[in-house]
């Protein structure tokens, strides 16, 4: 993410989880196609946003604690 789109996409998680931390973040490469996924937490609760290379979000949905040890567990985390 250049820095105009890192700029936009801290922007817009501040905007949508104001009181959010981010927990994780990691760049996602498929096919020459970048998109970045952050996983939010806010209070008890986590989001995963997935962003493009502009910072736009494309995907943002509610994952349980279950499901992020989960997905750190199948990445080697």
């Amino acid at each position: 993410m250049d820095g105009f789109g890192r700029l936009a996409a801290n922007a817009l998680l501040c905007i949508k989880y104001p009181n959010g931390k981010i927990e994780r973040a990691e760049k996602l490469v498929q096919n020459s196609t970048v998109e970045y996924e952050v996983v939010v937490e806010v209070g008890e609760q986590n989001y995963e946003i997935v962003l493009d290379a502009s910072g736009k979000i494309l995907k943002a949905e509610m994952i349980g604690e279950e499901e992020e040890k989960e997905k750190n567990k199948a990445q080697g985390k």
